[in-house]
């Protein structure tokens, strides 16, 4: 039961970071949050990068929840 409340966790969150990728680099830049504080990430690659963590996410939710739901 754990692994499926938290594969459905890490699903929401993945795609929400997939979904929310620009509002949360818009953020992060404005709370002085960025890893980097030079210009040498273009803004179009962050996003690029937060939309790929998101779909790792995604995809790890999805792995823990057909687990789960094998046990």
């Amino acid at each position: 039961m754990f692994a499926v409340v938290a594969g459905l966790v890490l699903i929401a969150l993945g795609i929400g970071g997939v979904r929310y990728a620009p509002a949360i680099v818009d953020a992060q830049r404005r709370q002085g949050m960025t890893p980097l504080e030079d210009e040498t990430i273009e803004y179009d690659d962050r996003i690029a990068v937060t939309k790929a963590t998101g779909a790792v996410i995604t995809l790890v939710g999805i792995g823990i929840l057909a687990y789960g739901t094998m046990i």
